[in-house]
């Protein structure tokens, strides 16, 4: 198993702490830190079967970041 692998796995194992929850947050900047973090708990969900979830993302326009962030984030997110 690669090393790629063994952390999204370990990833899952996290966000498999949260199947009993209806409800749950994601901080989202457009960063490609958050990004991953929003396709893997999309992946997770699909792969665990899991439905009715309510996910919310949390993106917060500090005006600090770059325009093409910004954009991509807003994309992203609809």
């Amino acid at each position: 198993m690669s090393e790629y692998d063994k952390k999204i796995l370990e990833t899952f194992s996290v966000l498999d702490m949260l199947k009993l929850e209806k409800t749950f947050a994601v901080a989202f900047s457009g960063g490609k830190d958050s990004t991953l973090l929003s396709i893997l708990v999309y992946e997770w969900l699909r792969e665990r079967g899991i439905k009715g979830k309510k996910i919310v993302f949390v993106h917060n326009d500090t005006q600090s970041e770059l325009d093409i962030l910004e954009d991509y984030a807003r994309y992203f997110l609809n």
